[in-house]
């Protein structure tokens, strides 16, 4: 049975972590110091990381539960571009249509590119195009949320705010997602599998990006 995920909070695009700086989080601190220390450099930024992948995938909870778990600043690329709007996504798509959010949402990537030590949940379409790619790929490291597509028609079967999915609701998925799926494996440095729970996704995600500090 796909995991039910949480709808999307109507709250700030970025969110600070709670408390105070978790073990893992000053793990990771300490890996960043000790790869400065051998490149004779020192107080290089941490790098952020970035959560690809189709809607319904949980990039906004697990990113949540990421941020918390590491101590970091959470943004999400589609709501920061509500804010910068002052409408909704959808409503977006209606009035300025898909060209004008693309552009929007190009603006938003390029901005958090220049930042460090974030989790950005981008938009499901976002990293299919090769710049955000670039952008958020030289400042960070990119995880791909797979999820089948018999998990996202079950998590958005009650949500009506996707503007891409029209008529046919589970014709409209699998087509949408078997076209982005080649863009979001040459995007991301990992992938973990979004079939499962967010606690495990999460787990996975940190296990991964560890790693990929390392090197």
């Amino acid at each position: 049975m796909p995991q039910e995920l949480p709808a999307k909070r109507p709250e700030d695009g970025f969110r600070g972590a709670e408390g105070g700086v978790p073990a893992i989080k000053r793990k990771i601190l300490l890996i960043g110091s000790r790869q400065a220390a051998d490149e004779g450099e020192s107080g290089e930024p941490l790098k952020n990381l970035i959560l690809c992948g189709f809607m319904g995938s949980g990039k906004t909870t697990v990113g949540r539960l990421l941020a918390q778990r590491l101590g970091l600043r959470f943004a999400d690329t589609d709501e920061l571009i509500e804010e910068k709007e002052g409408r909704k996504i959808t409503a977006i798509f209606e009035e300025s249509g898909e060209d004008y959010f693309r552009a929007r949402e190009r603006e938003v990537c390029a901005e958090l590119a220049q930042k460090s030590g974030l989790v950005v949940a981008a938009g499901g379409g976002a990293l299919t195009f090769e710049e955000n790619a670039a952008a958020l790929g030289r400042t960070g490291v990119i995880a791909f949320l797979d999820v089948s597509p018999e998990s996202v028609i079950e998590r958005l079967k009650s949500d009506d705010t996707r503007p891409l999915l029209t008529g046919d609701r589970e014709k409209s998925v699998r087509a949408l997602l078997a076209a982005r799926m080649p863009a979001y494996r040459r995007a991301c440095h990992f992938a973990v599998n979004a079939d499962n729970n967010p606690l495990q996704i999460a787990k996975e995600i940190i296990e991964k990006y560890e790693s990929a500090l390392k090197r």
